[in-house]
């Protein structure tokens, strides 16, 4: 989970949030029921999925 939040002297800053690490299948089929802890306020909320080590071939992204 990747945000933005208000930090030191009002500035905008980037707030990054990891679950632990969960397998999928071949397919990319997985199931994570985890919850992380959001700054407040979380402006502009992205989801990313990816490998552990970044060097999987799958990707996913979601936000608006």
């Amino acid at each position: 989970m990747s945000c933005q939040s208000i930090g030191a002297g009002n500035t905008a800053t980037i707030t990054n949030v990891s679950t632990g690490d969960f397998t999928a299948n071949g397919a990319g089929d997985s199931t994570i029921n985890a919850q992380v802890s959001l700054p407040q306020p979380c402006i502009a909320p992205l989801v990313f999925v990816t490998g552990p080590t970044g060097t999987d071939v799958w990707f996913a992204v979601t936000g608006g």
